[in-house]
């Protein structure tokens, strides 16, 4: 009999050995393309070394999924699969679909008044971050941003004129989609002195549409847990 631990711990170690298979290569990449003065026997070396890493972890991954089909299978006292696929809603490693809205956000394209600082027009990080807090708080229960899945540990951060989202560059326009009560969300954007209203006071193009049906993909960033570890005990 499986129990609702062990579930846990073989869809994590799915979803980690997926990523950590993605990562290596990236590293490689990064490491080969960082460091111009390497030589090309060197780098082919790394190249072909983090190959074989990926494909070892491939066939982890490829394992795993099987032991999770099997759990999934065999769990008729534990934790049951719609439970299982749940959880995989609630992390952010399955891709769904839902009625909520669509937030497109661009910088302003009116001219700069003399004296005026042009940063006001342009959209930064934190707008980002005001939107997608409001959202949640308003009870979104899914959010992406440029087809970029945010999850618990989900960045937003400046990198110059760009913006990191999971570590990945995304720069203006921007659409964010979340799945939830549309006018809950909707309300909270829109609320007199609120994000929205503070926004548009500086020339930042907003437009909040209502869908019946959103597509959010599941998150695709790396995860890096130092502190954090499943307690085999429950």
């Amino acid at each position: 009999m499986f129990t609702s631990w062990q579930i846990s711990i073989a869809t994590a170690s799915l979803m980690l050995g997926f990523m950590l298979s993605l990562q290596i290569k990236s590293q490689a990449q990064q490491k080969a393309t960082s460091i111009p003065s390497r030589r090309i026997e060197e780098v082919t070396n790394l190249l072909k070394e983090s190959e074989e890493k990926k494909n070892q972890l491939e066939k982890i991954v490829q394992d795993l999924r099987s032991e999770l089909d099997s759990v999934k299978e065999n769990s008729k006292n534990g934790e049951k699969p719609d439970e299982l696929q749940d959880k995989l809603i609630l992390t952010g490693f399955s891709p769904i679909k839902g009625i909520g809205i669509v937030v497109k956000l661009d910088d302003g394209k009116q001219p700069i008044e003399k004296g005026e600082n042009p940063a006001n027009a342009i959209l930064h990080n934190e707008d980002l971050l005001k939107i997608t807090n409001e959202l949640y708080a308003s009870g979104a229960e899914a959010i992406s941003i440029n087809d970029n899945r945010l999850i618990s540990n989900s960045e937003i951060s400046c990198a110059g004129p760009t913006i990191l989202i999971n570590k990945t560059r995304v720069t203006p326009p921007f659409e964010i989609r979340a799945i939830g009560n549309q006018d809950n969300m909707i309300s909270a954007l829109e609320m007199r002195g609120g994000v929205v209203e503070y926004l548009k006071f500086f020339g930042i193009q907003v437009s909040i549409e209502k869908k019946d049906e959103i597509d959010i993909p599941s998150y695709a960033g790396s995860l890096d847990f130092k502190y954090a570890k499943p307690d085999i005990r429950k």
